[in-house]
Parts: C-alpha cells; structure tokens; sequence
C-alpha cells in the first residue's frame, strides 16, 4: 500500500508540473476532459483483460504474468493515473468553472453541491448497502431451511 500511495504522489506531482502548460496551451476544457479519457482508456484496458483475457493469454505469458495479473497492473495504474489526473486537472477545472459567476450564484451552488448532493448520494448509497445485506440474510435463511 506504501507503493501505490508513493506512486500516486509521484505521479500526482509530475501532473500538477504538468497541468499548467495544459492550462496554458489548451485550456480548461481540454484539462477537465483527461481525467474521464484516463478512465476510459484504463478501464477497457482492464476489462478488456478480465473479459477477454483468453486470447491474449500466450502474448501475456511471454512477460511471465497471467491475464488476471496483468489486469490488477492495469487496475493499479488505472487507480494511480486517475487520481492523479483527478487531484492535478479535474479538480482546478471544477474550480475555475466558479470564476466568472457572481457571489450569490457561487454561495448557492456551493451549498447545493456540496451539502445537498453529496448527502442524497450518501444517503442512497446507505439503502443501497441496506438492501444488499438484506438480500443476503434473506437468501442465508433461504440455504438454512
């Protein structure tokens, strides 16, 4: 866990370097539009490899991992460059969209975001979680009978 969390701030480092020649040369637009790139790239990477891991097995071997091994690499990586990617692009895009709104607009989408949202998104997650373990007491009452 020491690893990851050195990598990620290694990485998150060279990002943040990295991010003002973004934001200079193409913009806030552009910045906030590589976090979701990085997820997408490394994501059918990863399960591309859990999915379909089968035909690429031999090419894989070739490098002494499996595909299931190669898949928590992709996955690590996918972790370590979106959070960076996150820390050094995303969030100072989300903060630059506030800019040119006035005082009162900012106040109330502060509040609303950050107090209202985030707590619906707690709260469903909760029920969620809720149900779930309700389905699995369920279905070990249902293997005990």
């Amino acid at each position: 866990m020491g690893d990851f969390s050195t990598a990620t701030g290694i990485a998150t480092f060279a990002m943040m370097l990295l991010s003002q020649f973004i934001f200079d040369k193409y913009g806030w637009g552009v910045a906030a539009k590589i976090t979701p790139t990085v997820l997408l790239l490394t994501g059918v990477g990863f399960f591309s490899l859990i999915l379909f891991g089968g035909p690429v097995a031999p090419v894989i071997a070739k490098f002494g991992m499996t595909p299931l091994l190669a898949a928590v690499y992709v996955g690590a990586l996918q972790n370590i460059f979106s959070k960076s990617a996150k820390y050094s692009l995303f969030d100072p895009c989300k903060e630059m969209a506030y800019i040119p709104l006035d005082e009162d607009t900012k106040v109330w989408i502060f509040i609303h975001h950050n107090h209202i949202c985030a707590k619906s998104a707690c709260n469903f997650h909760t029920y969620i979680l809720r149900i779930d373990d309700l389905v699995k007491h369920i279905q070990s009452q249902d293997c005990l009978n």
